[in-house]
């Protein structure tokens, strides 16, 4: 069952874009895929969302180069990230901070 923290996530991700924009409905369900919401069918069909879903087993630093490869996943991933990093319920532990802050340096320097 989707949590109210899932919808609050999402929306917070998506909502630095343009409602009829491509980033705003990859920023709203981004997470949807991987977390069992939607079919992984879906990502044939729509390449920034997979650039976005990480795959079973994939090391972390390989998914974030995956993403920041698409210009519209490295944009939701970078609000992704830094929601992740400004969390409502308090700090991420260190071990997820020094892992986001590093996914930054790569989203960042990936113009």
């Amino acid at each position: 069952m989707i949590t109210r923290a899932e919808i609050g996530h999402w929306w917070r991700v998506a909502r630095p874009f343009p409602i009829a924009s491509e980033a705003f409905w990859v920023g709203i369900f981004h997470d949807t895929v991987e977390d069992g919401y939607l079919p992984k069918i879906l990502l044939r069909w729509w390449p920034a969302l997979d650039a976005m879903t990480r795959r079973d087993g994939e090391p972390y630093p390989d998914f974030i180069e995956r993403a920041a490869a698409d210009l519209v996943a490295r944009r939701v991933k970078l609000s992704d990230v830094r929601d992740n990093l400004s969390r409502n319920g308090g700090p991420p532990r260190q071990s997820l901070r020094e892992r986001y802050e590093a996914a930054l340096v790569v989203l960042d320097g990936a113009d």
